[in-house]
């Protein structure tokens, strides 16, 4: 390739014109190049891909489900009538349901660097995570104790992150 001076460069990956006028060399961007004969796979680092905010976000909000757990089972807390408490705990069950296909999803789509539009295994878990957060805000609305708070806190933050995924479709 011909550099801007002129001159024949020999840097060990192939350049395209464009992108070296636009943006720099790949190296520049983070993207690592195997070469196998005339063919190259270029692929960006997985840790060049992670939004450290979001993940940042994800993890407190994980944590804080565990802890919302962990609070759980130690409390005695006695409520009358009984079932009120068993549907709060069934959402917090589905709040965990949509939290866990949440953290697959975040965590598969780093990995593998994101989906394509319509993807079947987001749009599973768009699908199944709405509904279980859906069923979560509606079980914390029927049932009573201290629990139901922190249920509708993980819910409506579980429903509106997939709100925002389906929109982003």
């Amino acid at each position: 390739m011909r550099g801007r001076a002129g001159r024949q460069e020999n840097s060990g990956h192939r350049r395209g014109i464009f992108l070296d006028s636009l943006y720099g060399t790949y190296q520049d961007l983070g993207i690592n190049s195997l070469e196998f004969g005339s063919t190259g796979i270029r692929s960006v680092t997985m840790w060049g891909r992670i939004d450290w905010i979001w993940l940042f976000f994800f993890l407190l909000f994980w944590c804080y489900v565990v802890w919302t757990w962990a609070t759980w089972l130690k409390s005695r807390e006695k409520v009358n009538p009984r079932w009120k408490v068993i549907v709060v705990v069934a959402g917090l069950c589905c709040a965990t349901a949509s939290t866990a296909l949440d953290a697959f999803l975040y965590i598969h789509a780093v990995v593998k660097g994101g989906y394509p539009f319509y993807h079947p295994v987001e749009l599973f878990c768009i699908r199944f995570g709405g509904l279980t957060a859906i069923l979560a805000i509606i079980s914390a609305m029927a049932g009573t104790g201290r629990l139901r708070l922190h249920v509708a806190i993980i819910s409506i933050t579980n429903f509106l992150l997939w709100f925002m995924d389906a929109m982003f479709q």
